[in-house]
């Protein structure tokens, strides 16, 4: 094998491996001191507000309907954490329970700035949530990280 050959893909290893241990190692453990010292109170948070959006499937209510959950992991970057809920008719309804967490949001179809629910001060867990639209609806759990 010619020299220049072995030179290159001597390179090449060498830079792959030092891409994946930048990705998977130093990167890791900055983001892991970054989001202990936003905990802490250390550091300000970088963005000022994220915004998630839930896809509640249509009828929750029937009996073929799988079981829904979904997770929201919340950036720790971001000072405000706001959960959009979709409207399911003319009025929607849901009642968000657990960690000692109670809170009831409603709107009509048309009142998008209603359809935020501010989860900042939510603790982390598990959430059960009651969907009532237009005499429909149904329960599904929402894990907030």
């Amino acid at each position: 094998m010619r020299w220049w050959l072995f030179l290159v893909l001597v390179v090449a290893v060498a830079g792959a491996v030092g891409y994946w241990w930048w990705e998977n190692v130093a990167f890791c453990h900055y983001s892991e001191m970054r989001e202990k010292a936003i905990r802490n109170g250390e550091l300000e948070p970088g963005m000022d507000t994220c915004h998630y959006s839930l896809l509640v499937p249509a009828d929750l209510d029937l009996p073929g309907t799988r079981s829904f959950d979904t997770t929201i992991v919340r950036d720790l970057e971001c000072r405000q954490q706001l959960l959009h809920f979709p409207p399911w008719g003319t009025r929607s309804d849901y009642r968000i329970i657990g960690n000692g967490i109670v809170d009831t949001i409603g709107f009509a179809f048309d009142q998008d700035s209603l359809q935020w629910l501010n989860i900042t001060e939510f603790p982390n867990g598990r959430y059960n949530v009651h969907l009532l639209a237009c005499g429909n609806g149904g329960f599904f759990t929402l894990n907030i990280q």
